[in-house]
Parts: structure tokens; C-alpha cells; sequence
């Protein structure tokens, strides 16, 4: 079998957090904007897996969102178009927290490195001007100590993923990531005024004026302060912030359909006496439930176990066995791809079921290791989820519960 891949396709909402957010707070996000993306990874282990993701979107941030009146009189605002290519590993949780997956989830904690594009703009006498180009800060005034700020940034992001199954190779997630980048340019706000009339005897009118506009907020002409008034933060780097969701399918595996029981089994007089029975398929892939009426019963079908409500014994044709001697003979009835039929009247009580349960699946468990060393030559902890799903599907396990009507 071959590698598998993992494809994914991404749509979601973008929020920046930095000097032009709402508040001047870390948690503070700026509005909503739509991003979308892909990625392509594998499954090295059960437990991790390693994608290449591109992302794409737009960020903004307004000073008339502000939340004190300082910062709406400051009146700056910018938008930008954002793309990330990042390097994720994704650590699945259940792994090493199997209570998870009885609610049918996966939750995988995630995080990489990345690279990202930026272009701050903003609206002026209704065009959109870059303002990177124009040093809105004094970037590129003579004898300057500040350099024009590169258009790129390495990030960080970091973040958390549910995911479900809706399909054998297709499942659904929701994801949230926070991306710490290493600018605090994103909104082309950092640290400090230079003097409108400084700028604009070194011809950079347009700077100047994009640079402080406070005069538009109050309906004045331009204000002027002093070089070095505080305009940013510059102690902090700018963030964004993913939400969204994706569909992941799972291709270039090798995987055996899955088995499917039909009611088509060989008649006999017990088929006659469970005319009404209602029978589940457990499918151990996705833990879906199948239900089949009237499901005739034969010992040539395979392992019937009969459970009785005030004894804590199994019946298996004519023998009757204690709890602890059926490992056997489900070994051996598993391994000639035969179902286990459970059978119970309705007075069993439910600790004898999950006793059960515990012994089918301790020899369950069995079988799978023996079958992955078999197939891979590794142990089954160190094979990827697909490889797992794929072991399983070879080894055609089906059992039945049946409640005596």
C-alpha cells in the first residue's frame, strides 16, 4: 500500500489584532474577512501528521471601530491582502486521550511555521493608496533610522482542529489558528509622527497626509505634531487569527471496501424463532450503526452468544461458558471471517453486555497487531489511521447485538 495523502479545502474568516484593532488589547480582533485555502499532507504516525497549507484572505483594521475616543481621533484605517504557505504538523489528541472518541470525534492540536505576503493600503479621496511605498513614519526621509519595511514576514501560527467523519475517506473539521507574524507593519502603524512639514519639504506630501488624519476626523485642517509623538505600539508584533472549516479526503490508500452483512444466511428452526429480532452492525471503522430487521440466525453463520438476564454465562450452541473462557473460540471464529451474533433477552442486564464488550474487543485488539506486523511489519501503534482503518477492513469483523423480542 501506498503513502496516503491527505487533501483539504479551507474557507473561513480572517481577523487582524494590532494598533488598529478595536481595543489595545493582545485579544482584540479587528472585522471579519473571507479567507480560503487548500493543503496536502500525510499521516507519518496514528498520532501525527505533517501538511503544507496555503492560505489566503484580506485584513483590516479601523480606528472608527475604536473604543475610546483617543484612538477614533487618530482616524488611520488599512486593509491588506494576505498569503501564507506554512509547514503544520497536527498532534491527533485521541491518541493519547481515548475517552474522545466514544463522542466519534478527532481533535488534533496544531502549529508550524509559515511565510507570508502583505500590502497595507487604504482609502484616500476614494482610491486606494499602498502606503508602504510613501514611509508614513519617515521611512525614506534623508538620514532616517528607519528603513522601509519589507512586504514579507515569517509566521508562527498556532491552533486547534475538530474533525468528524461524514464518508469513509471523507471527514468534515473546524479549525482556529493564531498566526504571530514578526512585523508590526501589517497595518503600516509601529511607533512614532514625524512633522508634517518635515515630510513635505522632503516632497512627501502624500505621506504626510495619510500619516496623521486627525484634521478629517474633526473637520479641520491638517493637524501637525512633533517628531516623535506616539502614533503605534511598537513593543508588539501585528497578529492574525483563522476561523474556519474544511473537508479533508483521503486518497492513494490501498483500503478494501468495507464488508457489508445481509440477512441472506442459511435457514434453520432458531431463523424461524427470531423472525422479529432487530440486529446492529458495528462497523469498528466508523462506529455507525446499521439496522436490520428480522435477521434470520444459524449456527453455520458463525459465533452465537446467547445472553440470559440473571446469569452471568454465555451460551454457544450447547455449551455453556463463564465470560473468561471466550477468547478462544472468538479467535478462532474471527479469523474464519465469520460474525459474532450477540443474543440477549430483554431482562440482560447491561453489565453483562459491557462485559462482554470488553473481552470481544480485548480480542480484537489481538487480532490487529498480529494482522498489522503481518501486513507492515510494524506494530500497530505505529502505523498511520488509514493503514489502522485499512487492517481492520482485512480482517472483515462484524458483530451482531440482537435483543430477543
Amino acid at each position: 500500500m501506498g503513502q496516503t495523502v491527505l487533501f483539504r479545502v479551507h474557507t473561513g474568516s480572517m481577523y487582524y489584532q494590532g494598533d488598529l484593532a478595536p481595543r489595545p488589547l493582545s485579544l482584540s480582533f479587528g472585522p471579519s474577512n473571507l479567507a480560503y485555502g487548500t493543503s496536502v499532507g500525510t499521516e507519518f504516525f496514528s498520532w501525527l501528521g505533517v501538511s503544507t497549507k496555503i492560505l489566503r484572505g484580506q485584513i483590516s483594521g479601523d480606528d472608527a471601530y475604536a473604543s475610546d475616543y483617543a484612538r477614533k481621533e487618530r482616524n488611520l484605517s488599512f486593509t491588506s491582502s494576505v498569503t501564507e504557505v506554512s509547514l503544520f504538523t497536527d498532534i491527533r489528541i485521541n491518541y493519547f486521550w481515548k475517552r474522545l472518541d466514544k463522542y466519534k470525534l478527532r481533535l488534533y492540536l496544531t502549529g508550524g511555521v509559515g511565510y507570508m505576503t502583505f500590502d497595507p493600503k487604504t482609502y484616500y479621496q476614494n482610491e486606494l493608496v499602498r502606503l508602504q511605498p510613501l514611509g508614513t513614519e519617515g521611512q525614506f526621509l534623508p538620514n532616517s533610522k528607519l528603513k522601509p519595511y519589507a512586504l514579507h514576514t515569517i509566521t508562527r501560527p498556532l491552533g486547534g482542529i475538530i474533525e468528524f467523519d461524514v464518508a469513509p475517506k471523507t471527514s468534515f473539521g473546524f479549525e482556529v489558528t493564531a498566526h504571530k507574524s514578526y512585523t508590526d507593519y501589517l497595518d503600516d502603524v509601529s511607533g512614532s509622527y514625524v512633522n508634517y512639514d518635515e515630510m513635505v519639504a522632503a516632497g512627501q506630501t502624500q505621506g504626510a497626509l495619510l500619516s496623521n488624519r486627525t484634521g478629517e476626523y474633526l473637520g479641520t485642517s491638517v493637524v501637525k505634531v512633533p517628531t516623535g509623538t506616539v502614533r503605534g505600539n511598537s513593543t508588539k508584533k501585528d497578529w492574525f487569527t483563522y476561523f474556519g472549516f474544511h473537508v479533508k479526503y483521503s486518497f492513494g490508500a490501498a483500503i478494501p471496501a468495507i464488508p457489508i452483512v445481509t440477512a441472506a444466511l442459511a435457514d434453520s428452526e432458531e431463523a424461524q424463532a427470531q423472525d422479529n429480532i432487530q440486529a446492529a452492525i458495528v462497523d469498528r471503522c466508523s462506529d455507525s450503526l446499521v439496522i436490520l430487521p428480522s435477521l434470520p440466525l444459524s449456527d453455520q453463520s458463525g459465533l452465537i452468544m446467547r445472553l440470559y438476564g440473571n446469569e452471568s454465562k454465555v451460551q454457544i450452541g450447547k455449551d455453556t461458558l463463564c465470560f473468561n473462557e471466550l477468547c478462544d473460540r472468538m479467535h478462532e471464529t474471527v479469523t474464519s471471517e465469520k460474525p459474532i451474533y450477540i443474543i440477549g433477552t430483554q431482562d440482560v442486564k447491561y453489565k453483562q453486555v459491557l462485559k462482554l464488550k470488553s473481552h470481544l474487543n480485548k480480542c480484537v485488539d489481538q487480532l490487529k497487531a498480529e494482522k498489522a506486523l503481518s501486513v507492515y511489519k510494524k506494530p500497530w501503534d505505529e502505523i498511520n489511521s488509514i493503514q489502522q482503518e485499512a487492517v481492520i477492513r482485512l480482517l472483515n469483523i462484524k458483530i451482531i447485538e440482537t435483543i430477543d423480542q
